[in-house]
């Protein structure tokens, strides 16, 4: 079985990858062993790899005994000018077979991984490739041209245990399944690195805010404080009127409650039956008189009553 390009990860010691003679012939699929079926089978192939200008001065001045270590700082700012450029071509196809692609994180041994991983415990899930511009992991590789995009690894080797990433450029459709995929070389993502002594400034001063020290205390003025001035738009005080003082009136006498006893209140609940049994008679006696005055008629004839 064809084994899947290396793009040269572990024999490179600097991450620009210049495309020369030999990547020119493969990608154009001449040159090389006639006998090897890796140099001549349809494939894709990293033809250029390198730093933005200033993620390449950002390592630099860190690693002065090696300005082109593979070390790619996700943290320096600003974040839209430190990228990785990296350019694809197509070699071993037929003449104007368009190979459609996409891209996948993967570690050195080209096995892809999960692109988002969690890096603070709480928070949502961070997507570990982020290809500037559209943003667009899928585009189609033409014959003969070299297909160029710009990425960034947003996620620490510290989160892979101190694993290298790279990215896969894998062909995505059926007509194409027999091209091989390309790895890019392997970065060791870190998150920034402060110089010591003399150096470019860290980090972007407007963005960022820097710890500074306390200011010197602000001495005293000695000053004689103006007398109170009464403003021309204060209402005048008024004081308030003094009330009239009443002196309180005498309270009237009430005189104690008189206390019944059991005789008293029978003699008055008789004399209370009494007076009803009278106004019942009275009333009966108004109702008789009322009634023998009255008259009806008794088949067309008036009559008084009885």
């Amino acid at each position: 079985m064809p084994r899947v390009p290396l793009a040269g990860r572990d024999d490179l010691d600097s991450i620009n990858l210049i495309v020369n003679d030999e990547n020119r012939s493969a990608a154009s699929g001449s040159g090389g062993d006639d006998d090897d079926d890796d140099d001549t089978g349809p494939r894709l192939v990293i033809v250029s790899h390198a730093f933005s200008r200033a993620q390449q001065e950002y390592v630099e001045a860190r690693h002065k005994d090696n300005p082109n270590a593979p070390i790619f700082y996700k943290d320096a700012t600003p974040r839209g000018e430190h990228y990785v450029r990296c350019g694809v071509q197509v070699s071993g196809v037929n003449h104007g077979l368009t190979v459609p692609a996409r891209l996948e994180v993967c570690f050195c041994d080209g096995v892809s991984v999960n692109s988002k991983f969690v890096t603070r415990p709480g928070k949502p899930e961070t997507e570990a490739l982020k290809i500037l511009g559209d943003g667009d992991k899928y585009f189609e590789i033409e014959p003969g041209k070299t297909k160029y995009f710009d990425y960034r690894i947003e996620v620490g080797s510290l989160r892979a245990d101190d694993r290298k990433f790279c990215v896969k450029v894998v062909p995505n459709a059926d007509h194409v399944a027999g091209v091989l995929p390309a790895v890019t070389p392997g970065l060791l993502v870190l998150s920034k690195k402060r110089l010591t002594g003399e150096g470019p400034a860290e980090g972007d001063p407007v963005r960022k805010r820097r710890k500074a020290a306390a200011p010197p205390p602000v001495p005293s003025i000695a000053y004689e404080p103006l007398p109170p001035q009464p403003s021309p738009y204060a209402l005048p005080v008024i004081p308030p009127a003094a009330l009239p003082v009443v002196p309180p009136a005498a309270l009237p006498v009430i005189a104690p409650p008189r206390l019944y006893t059991a005789s008293d209140v029978l003699s008055q609940t008789l004399e209370i039956l009494a007076r009803v049994g009278a106004l019942e008679t009275q009333v009966q006696h108004c109702a008789v008189t009322k009634r023998r005055g009255a008259f009806f008629f008794v088949r067309g004839v008036e009559r008084a009553c009885p």
